[in-house]
């Protein structure tokens, strides 16, 4: 295990399982076989981990569900100029309208859109990084927290409503976390799929930062 993680005595891990620089695992954690408790995460004391912990990730409880992130983005600006766009909405007795044009705030033409939904309880999705591809977010039923990092500052952005919507630029980490039953997740993104575009191991997004 790296020199800079802090394994509590006490606390168990299963064969095979990893756990990365920075990462904390406290008193009577538990970490199945095979798992990996990702870069400066922090699984609680008593948490019994069945899944992997993403990094930066706080998870709690048994079974262990990411409860938060290790934050350190404070004010009001967003890790890697990420930023809040408030949607126009427009209602009546027919219900809700909500839209966003290219002229007054949608921050790219769109190439490409996907939906998350059917998510599980403590259902995790992301954790990866764009090199080129912009993405927004913007949750059309329930509710669902990203947890943003550019590799310095992080924070965390709870969805709640459809006319509240989340641009996140190239380089940023984004991971999925919380989903409140019924939760449906609309993403636009400004390119096609392109597999070579992902960063899906931390250590080579620290890389892309320059951070190691």
């Amino acid at each position: 295990m790296p020199k800079s993680a802090r394994i509590d005595p006490s606390a168990r891990l299963g064969p095979g399982c990893t756990v990365e620089d920075a990462a904390v695992v406290e008193a009577g954690a538990e970490v199945a076989a095979s798992l990996t408790v990702g870069y400066g995460a922090v699984v609680g004391a008593g948490a019994r981990v069945t899944q992997t912990v993403p990094p930066y990730g706080r998870v709690a409880g048994s079974p262990a569900r990411v409860v938060g992130l290790v934050e350190t983005a404070s004010g009001r600006a967003l890790p890697g100029g990420s930023r809040a766009i408030d949607v126009a909405v427009k209602r009546d007795a027919l219900g809700a309208l909500t839209f966003l044009e290219e002229k007054n705030g949608l921050p790219f033409v769109p190439r490409r859109y996907f939906t998350l939904s059917e998510l599980p309880d403590g259902g995790l999705r992301g954790a990866h990084a764009h090199r080129v591809c912009q993405q927004y977010f913007a949750c059309l039923a329930g509710a669902v927290s990203l947890g943003l990092d550019d590799g310095t500052a992080r924070a965390v952005v709870r969805l709640e409503r459809p006319e509240q919507g989340l641009h996140v630029p190239a380089g940023v980490w984004v991971t999925v976390f919380q989903p409140a039953a019924g939760t449906a997740l609309l993403v636009l993104a400004s390119e096609p799929y392109l597999e070579s575009d992902y960063v899906r191991r931390y250590a080579d997004f620290r890389a892309l930062k320059g951070l190691s």
